[in-house]
C-alpha cells in the first residue's frame, strides 16, 4: 500500500458566532491551499461551522465547548497535520500571498514562529479608524526594526505560523496566546520572525467600549509573561507615533489616544493585579469588529 503523504501545513481558524464573516475568511485561504494542505475551523456554535463548510467543501470542522481560544486551539492542534500550523481568526481575512510569504521564512531552520502584518479596514479619517491605523503601522515599524537588529518580536494573533513540533499545550486561561507562543518558541532556542508580505485584513473596534474590551485582554494578556510590551516601553516608543501624524486633526487624535492608553493601563492594573478578575470577566465578545 502506498504511504499517504503528510500535508505541508494546516490552517486553523478559531471562531465564535461568526457565521457572517467565516465564509470570507475561508475563501481567502482556499485560493492559496496546495492539495496536501488542510484547513480546519474550530468553533462552539453550529451556525459558524455550517457557514464554513458551505464556503469550501474541503474545510474540516471541529466543535469546541466555548471555553476560550486556548482550549479551542489545544483541541484543534491534536487534529492538525503537517510541518507548520497557520493560526488565524474567523472575523479577518488574509492577503493573496500570505501563506507563501509565511512559509518562506521557515526555510531558515532557526525560525520557529512568524507573524503576518495586520492591516485595518476601518476608515482612517475617523477617530477609531485613525487609532487602528496608527497602532498597526507603529507595530509594523517596531517589528521591522527589531528584526533588523536581530531581536525577537511578539507575533500577531490575527495571523501567525508556528512549527507544529513547538506548539505547547496552552494554559487554558490565556488572554493573549500570540504573546505566549512567541515567548515560548524563543525560550526553546528558536527565533520569532516577521513578514510584512503576509497581510491580514482586520476590522478594529468602532467605539470606546469595544476598544477597551479588546485592549484589556490583548495588552493585558501580553503582560502575562516578561515581554516587550509594557507602559514604559510605550512611552519610549511615542516618537514613532508622532512621526506618523500629518495634520492638526491627527495630532489631536494622537493626544486623545495617549489619554485612552493611560486609562487602559490603569484599568489593566486594577482588574488584573488588584482585583485579579477571572478569565471569564475579562474575555468579553467585541461586537463592532464583526
Amino acid at each position: 500500500m502506498r504511504k499517504r503523504k503528510i500535508p505541508r501545513l494546516t490552517v486553523i481558524i478559531t471562531a465564535f458566532k461568526e457565521e457572517k464573516t467565516i465564509g470570507r475568511a475561508v475563501k481567502a485561504i482556499e485560493k492559496q491551499l496546495r492539495k496536501r494542505d488542510r484547513i480546519l475551523v474550530v468553533a462552539p456554535d453550529k451556525e459558524t461551522l455550517k457557514a464554513a463548510r458551505k464556503a469550501f467543501s474541503r474545510v474540516e470542522i471541529l466543535q469546541d465547548r466555548g471555553e476560550g481560544k486556548a482550549k479551542a486551539l489545544n483541541l484543534a492542534v491534536k487534529k492538525a497535520k503537517g510541518r507548520l500550523l497557520v493560526l488565524t481568526d474567523g472575523d479577518v481575512w488574509i492577503g493573496s500571498k500570505a501563506l507563501r510569504a509565511l512559509e518562506k521564512k521557515f526555510t531558515d531552520p532557526r525560525v520557529g514562529i512568524v507573524s503576518g502584518r495586520p492591516k485595518p479596514v476601518n476608515k482612517k479619517n475617523t477617530l477609531f479608524g485613525f487609532w487602528a491605523w496608527l497602532l498597526t503601522e507603529a507595530a509594523h515599524r517596531w517589528r521591522q526594526q527589531r528584526v533588523r537588529e536581530g531581536k525577537n518580536i511578539d507575533c500577531s494573533g490575527y495571523l501567525l505560523t508556528i512549527r507544529k513540533k513547538l506548539f505547547p499545550h496552552l494554559p487554558t486561561h490565556l488572554l493573549a496566546e500570540d504573546a505566549f507562543l512567541s515567548r515560548w518558541v524563543v525560550k526553546r532556542g528558536y527565533r520569532s520572525e516577521y513578514t510584512p508580505a503576509a497581510l491580514v485584513y482586520v476590522k478594529f473596534p468602532e467605539n470606546f467600549s469595544d476598544w477597551i474590551k479588546q485592549k484589556v485582554r490583548s495588552v493585558g494578556g501580553a503582560g502575562e509573561g516578561r515581554g516587550s510590551r509594557n507602559f514604559w516601553q510605550e512611552i519610549k516608543d511615542a516618537k514613532i507615533l508622532f512621526s506618523l501624524c500629518r495634520s492638526p486633526k491627527e495630532y489631536f487624535y494622537l493626544f486623545l489616544l495617549f489619554g485612552a492608553r493611560l486609562y487602559l493601563w490603569l484599568l489593566i492594573f486594577w482588574r488584573l493585579k488588584i482585583k485579579k478578575l477571572p478569565f471569564e470577566k475579562i474575555w468579553v465578545r467585541v461586537e463592532s469588529t464583526k
